[in-house]
């Protein structure tokens, strides 16, 4: 089951995809059905097993997320219906199989999934002539966003004399992002390392965030019209500049379509949202409405909303909103009690206890607050809700299979050599 876990979410990442009539099937489905069966296949501890409050607080918002699509068409809502099944079959397994996962063995699985999808993707690129800019294939370009939560986690969990390699993996990777173009994985990337620099402290994190814009910003200006990393960093610094969709409209040219598209979402969705504030519109009527409507728009105007939260907010309202945000708020309140008992019982120490919140929530936080709908958006909803269920069991296993070698805060970063105090001080 490690294993096929690890690899139904990294095939989340191809491209590989059937469109039916009614529904879009990967190969993620097909494998959560397998794991389902598996489960069911164990008999008495499926139904013996507790429910963990990571995959209940999942239940109101995805019914009303399929309620949602129902009123607005018949069809509509029985596909959303049977995604939203397959999304729960997935957490339902999750949650049984949480205490027997070898999380060591899925998080490398993982990882070098995550990697071998990124080479693929560059390749790809480069092969058809394109040096920079490697966003055309679009579920591949998703690990750009997650590999830096996979490695921060592996160098804050490292022995002190692993780090060196682990730091010299983050350098190539923080040049490969540069040149993807991939804007949301940058952000990710600079918070990340801002916060590991500061040994997870707020306060100390800010001015490196803000020495590494500023550097970013020089390079923007220095570089003039150099190219498309140049362009796509002065976008990301100053999205409001020369991206005006109207321009698009009278047939003129702007500097970032993609900041175009969200300005115009963004204006559209405003407006639908008072019409329906508490219920919200439907699910995916904004879509239906642009393409009806504004039919006169190029296609890459005609997209969803590039926010999970403000599509929730539009598509199924107030009520909508306030369903999705329990679930972020009741995992964040959840993984901070794991944490502190872990962290007094001296199996973690105070930097890792201090970036776990923001290595497993702000990744997935910027992915859907930035990225279009999808089956992408509510594996990431779902990965959140039980991300304090892996926590636990991870913790616990790390602790039996190296008794006694946590470092203490002391110890972090500073190699194999330096003076430790007792874990269990601290």
């Amino acid at each position: 089951m490690t294993y096929l876990i690890s690899i139904a979410l990294l095939t989340l990442f191809t491209a590989f995809k059937i469109k039916t009539g009614l529904l879009q099937i990967r190969p993620f489905d097909g494998l959560v059905a397998v794991m389902l069966l598996w489960t069911l296949a164990y008999g008495t501890s499926f139904w013996r097993s507790r429910l963990s409050i990571g995959f209940v607080i999942l239940l109101p918002y995805f019914f009303w997320h399929a309620l949602s699509a129902l009123t607005y068409e018949f069809d509509n809502g029985l596909r959303e219906g049977l995604q939203i099944s397959i999304l729960l079959a997935f957490a339902y397994v999750v949650m049984i199989w949480a205490d027997r996962i070898d999380y060591a063995k899925a998080g490398g699985v993982i990882l070098l999934g995550l990697v071998a999808i990124t080479i693929f993707n560059i390749g790809w690129h480069i092969e058809h002539g394109y040096w920079t800019g490697w966003k055309r294939l679009n579920d591949p370009k998703a690990a750009f966003n997650f590999l830096p939560m996979a490695l921060t986690c592996l160098v804050v969990f490292a022995a002190p004399a692993e780090r060196r390699f682990h730091y010299l993996m983050l350098c190539v990777l923080a040049v490969v992002i540069l040149l993807s173009g991939e804007r949301k994985a940058l952000i990710i990337f600079g918070v990340l390392m801002a916060l590991l620099a500061g040994r997870g402290r707020v306060v100390a994190a800010l001015p490196l965030l803000g020495a590494g814009i500023l550097a970013l910003s020089f390079y923007a200006s220095a570089s003039g019209d150099a190219g498309y990393v140049a362009d796509h960093l002065q976008s990301l610094l100053d999205p409001t500049a020369d991206s005006s969709y109207l321009e698009l409209a009278k047939g003129g040219a702007v500097q970032s379509l993609s900041n175009a598209q969200r300005s115009f979402a963004l204006d559209l969705s405003s407006q639908l949202f008072w019409e329906q504030p508490f219920f919200g519109v439907g699910t995916n009527v904004y879509e239906d409405m642009v393409r009806q409507h504004y039919a006169y728009l190029p296609d890459y105007m005609l997209l969803g909303i590039h926010s999970e939260p403000l599509r929730v907010l539009t598509e199924n309202g107030i009520v909508g909103l306030l369903l999705y945000g329990a679930v972020w708020l009741v995992a964040l309140m959840r993984l901070g009690k794991v944490i502190r008992h872990f962290l007094t019982q001296g199996l973690l120490n105070a930097v890792q206890a201090r970036m776990l919140p923001f290595i497993l929530l702000l990744p997935p936080f910027f992915y859907v607050a930035t990225e279009a709908p999808g089956t992408h958006s509510f594996v990431c909803l779902v990965f959140v809700s039980m991300s304090p269920n892996f926590v636990y069991w991870a913790v616990l296993q790390r602790a039996r299979r190296f008794p006694g070698e946590v470092p203490a805060e002391a110890d972090f970063g500073q190699g194999a050599g330096a003076v430790a105090e007792p874990a269990g001080g601290r």
